[in-house]
């Protein structure tokens, strides 16, 4: 959250990726995944464009957080930047078809995806 406010950028936004990066795998072997930290940790390695551990990732989150919001717009996110259109296509399905609870910011983030911009991308 606090690399998306603007307050620092360029290098200086990755050295502190970097950093967060280290300090939540020094968190996990002490203490376990808990899941503010395993979806910050998702967000900080998109932000990295580190999308194989990303995927890693959320599926590990997947499998304890399988009807959480946060886990689909991460989804969405990966899907967004490798530019798998057709997967994210199927993921809003998914979210649709298997009514999980959205939250008003994922609300609006999938209705942004169903609507128009989706037509317009995804075909």
């Amino acid at each position: 959250e606090f690399m998306k406010t603007g307050l620092v950028s360029g290098s200086l936004t990755e050295i502190y990726a970097e950093q967060i990066a280290a300090l939540l795998a020094e968190y996990y072997e002490k203490f376990g995944i808990a899941r503010s930290f395993l979806f910050a940790e998702i967000e900080n390695l998109l932000y990295l464009k580190r999308y194989e551990l990303a995927e890693e990732r959320l599926k590990i989150a997947e499998t304890r957080y399988a009807n959480d919001a946060e886990l689909y717009r991460l989804y969405g996110e990966l899907y967004f930047d490798k530019k798998e259109y057709g997967s994210l296509k199927k993921m809003i399905e998914k979210v649709k078809s298997e009514h999980i609870y959205l939250d008003r910011e994922s609300r609006e983030w999938l209705r942004f995806w169903d609507e128009s911009e989706q037509q317009r991308i995804l075909g």
